[in-house]
């Protein structure tokens, strides 16, 4: 059996190595879903790349996180792949564990039906050693007889999931389908760490009461155990009381047991952590840094409005003398120019020729045709950068794609 994990991701720096190099014991390969990541999450899962694991990044250009959408997008791109036999749904904050060897559970698992399998949540408190960088040691204490304990989430075979055209809930908490059989698994449990740090915390609640503002697709609870803890830290709540209720009612009973997460079934040393000094959260700075996408897409927006359609639109890397040099010798009518592209932080988030200059870690926010490189002395130096933030090779381009443009658009009149 062949199984892999589809994770979606946003800022997750402080929990993405010990969920890569913890699952990664069970699972074969990852499909990562990216959406809105403004931290280091994306660089630690390059690096975890580099070593070996069978990571496949799909980074997605949508500012927030449209779950029901992406979910059954790459869903359907697994199944239609034909690769595995077994799809486990997972956050970045889960990891799979239970009563044995999590692997053999996971093959031992019926093919024509839907595994239904409950959260196991564990509770941040003030005495946690905080200095711990693999999570599953930091946190060792579970929330007994907590309401969230009885959410659900799915694991779904391939072939059951194409031969019913099965979609997945938001959440991955069920599916919807014709004459589906599902089973609840005692014996598998998803442990549950929603809250690692308080800056973690901080950042993870006002962000989403940010990005949501775009989602207009929610649904009309959807989330809103967050909006919930985010009026309490307003309010100046114990932070540690919020992220541990996580918001279900105003009188949650629970109590915590010393029952620390089992990796005896972890290969010796594969969940020793070796980028911890990427993984910090730092909850100003990503709340800062979401309030830039949420400007961007504001920008992107208002240029759209401008650009002529049957033109393709590009951006063009750099923002000094060698843009403005071919800015001034390209004709108007061969391309739509959509931003400008420049590292240089005191150039990032100004206008420059009556557009927006982004860092090239935010290319990834722009749909375009074609990257333009201006400069002739810095050109291998900037495609190489590009290459490392995702952007496909056949999309880079020198100024000649320019020249080519114009010469043609020329001899058409």
């Amino acid at each position: 059996m062949k199984i892999v994990a589809l994770v979606k991701v946003g800022n997750e720096s402080e929990i993405i190595e010990s969920f890569v190099r913890y699952n990664m014991n069970f699972i074969d390969a990852m499909v990562i879903v990216s959406s809105c990541c403004i931290d280091n999450t994306l660089i630690i899962l390059r690096k975890l790349t580099e070593e070996g694991y069978d990571i496949r990044v799909k980074v997605e250009t949508d500012i927030a996180y449209d779950e029901r959408y992406l979910d059954n997008k790459y869903m359907k791109q697994i199944i239609n792949d034909g690769e595995f036999d077994l799809i486990v749904p997972l956050d970045s904050d889960e990891f799979i564990t239970g009563s044995g060897n999590p692997r053999e559970m996971l093959e031992r698992l019926p093919l024509d039906e839907v595994t239904i399998v409950k959260w196991m949540n564990y509770a941040m408190c003030e005495d946690d050693d905080f200095t711990e960088p693999f999570i599953p040691f930091r946190l060792k204490r579970r929330k007994e007889d907590y309401a969230g304990n009885e959410i659900t989430k799915v694991i779904i075979p391939v072939d059951l999931a194409k031969k019913k055209n099965l979609t997945m809930n938001a959440g991955r908490h069920s599916v919807i389908g014709s004459d589906i059989v599902t089973r609840e698994n005692h014996d598998i449990r998803i442990a549950h760490y929603p809250t690692i740090s308080t800056e973690q915390y901080k950042s993870m609640i006002f962000q989403e009461s940010i990005k949501s503002i775009v989602r207009y697709n929610m649904g009309n609870n959807e989330g809103v155990h967050k909006y919930k803890q985010r009026i309490g830290l307003e309010k100046g709540e114990d932070i540690f009381g919020l992220a541990n209720d996580y918001g279900f009612n105003k009188n949650e009973n629970y109590h915590l047991v010393e029952d620390p997460l089992d990796v005896s079934y972890c290969v010796d040393g594969s969940c020793v952590i070796k980028y911890r000094d990427l993984a910090h959260s730092d909850s100003l700075l990503e709340i800062w840094r979401t309030g830039q996408l949420m400007a961007i897409k504001a920008y992107i927006l208002e240029i759209e409005k401008q650009l002529d359609q049957d033109l393709p639109t590009v951006l063009i890397f750099g923002a000094g003398k060698a843009a403005q040099t071919l800015f001034n010798g390209v004709d108007d009518g061969v391309v739509n120019i959509l931003a400008y592209i420049d590292n240089d932080p005191v150039r990032e988030l100004r206008i420059f020729n009556r557009r927006l200059v982004i860092p090239v870690a935010y290319v990834r926010f722009f749909k375009y045709d074609q990257i333009v490189i201006s400069s002739t002395k810095y050109y291998n130096e900037m495609f190489y950068l590009l290459i490392e933030n995702g952007v496909d090779k056949d999309k880079i381009s020198g100024a000649g794609y320019l020249l080519d443009k114009m010469q043609i658009k020329r001899q058409e009149r």
